[in-house]
């Protein structure tokens, strides 16, 4: 809100529908208070840089299991598990969980190219760490799951949960925007997980963090 020339009442609808359960994109919310589609997304892009300080700051803690998973084009029809597609987004998918294996935990976080292995999706060794610096504290007991581990666990159905509100919210997904987008996601889920309230974990959110211009 600072130094802008949108109206408080415009930024708390926006805010409103940004914490409702489903969420809202720039065009639904433009139409919905009544400004330009530029002003909505300016609007969305400086609530979700609030998001994703709060996000990026906390990192999983405990058992950590973790696995590489990718957003792909729908055309991409044949994409395997191994070579690299050109449009594909490579993102790592970790969780905290309990002794049951269930998640408590989310984090999502787009992979950089440097710490895979050539052509591939598959995470190089020496990447490995870095990979794991990205959503868990140093001292945490981490595990990359590959095949029958992986298959056994919850993380291609919470990855597959995360893809499809993805794509019904945003449709497309381009690289430079999709970390926010992940950011809101893990947001959202864990804000579940932990039982919060919603209304009152976004006003905290919002309100606790400092401008962004």
């Amino acid at each position: 809100m600072h130094r802008s020339r949108t109206s408080l009442e415009k930024w708390a609808s926006a805010m409103d529908l940004l914490a409702s359960e489903a969420g809202v994109n720039a065009v639904e919310l433009a139409a919905f208070i009544g400004v330009a589609h530029s002003t909505a997304w300016a609007i969305l892009r400086k609530l979700r840089a609030a998001i994703a300080e709060i996000e990026a700051s906390k990192l999983l803690r405990g058992f950590v299991q973790a696995a590489v998973c990718w957003l792909a084009p729908g055309y991409l029809f044949l994409s395997t598990s191994h070579k690299r597609y050109r449009k594909e987004r490579i993102v790592l998918i970790g969780s905290s969980v309990d002794d049951g294996g269930l998640p408590h935990a989310l984090k999502l976080t787009l992979i950089d190219d440097e710490l895979l292995e050539p052509g591939t999706k598959e995470l190089a060794r020496e990447g490995i760490p870095a990979a794991f610096g990205s959503i868990a504290v140093p001292f945490a007991d981490t595990a990359l799951l590959i095949g029958k581990r992986l298959v056994q666990s919850a993380l291609p159905t919470r990855f597959k949960e995360a893809e499809r509100w993805l794509l019904r919210k945003f449709h497309g997904i381009g690289t430079k925007y999709l970390q926010s987008y992940l950011h809101e996601y893990c947001f959202r889920w864990n804000m579940a997980a932990r039982g919060g309230c919603p209304r009152i974990e976004w006003a905290r959110l919002f309100f606790r963090t400092p401008a962004v211009v």
